[in-house]
């Protein structure tokens, strides 16, 4: 897919872009390639059409947080990788990775998916 569609850059705000390659913003659908954003129907504070990327666009992409800031960034990033992470309160270094997410997570994503189908169960039969 990469060799026949381009990379696509989006340009935000103070100079920040990410760029998206084709295998990750199509997917297949049948004998067509689908795209992976759309408009999200609603608008910004100054009327202009919002698009929803998706977690499509965030694909191998390590994602920063910064809520002192407010703010959110990402670099490229081999997502099979782990990284180190020092906390700044207390200097300890834990390695973070999707290998070290524990499976009690899982269990709990797993619960919370069927009570939301239970309740919603339960709201269309009464």
């Amino acid at each position: 897919v990469d060799d026949g569609f381009p990379a696509v850059t989006f340009y935000f705000e103070n100079g920040l872009s990410l760029k998206v390659y084709p295998h990750d913003y199509l997917f297949p659908s049948g004998d067509f390639w689908c795209i992976g954003w759309q408009n999200s129907g609603t608008q910004s504070r100054d009327n202009k059409n919002m698009t929803l990327l998706g977690d499509l666009v965030l694909s191998n992409k390590l994602v920063f947080y910064d809520l002192e800031n407010q703010a959110i960034g990402w670099t490229e990033y081999n997502c099979s990788s782990s990284i180190k992470v020092r906390d700044e309160r207390t200097g300890t270094v834990h390695l973070v990775g999707f290998h070290y997410i524990s499976s009690a997570s899982v269990l709990n994503v797993n619960g919370m998916m069927i009570l939301f189908l239970l309740a919603l169960l339960h709201k269309l039969v009464y």
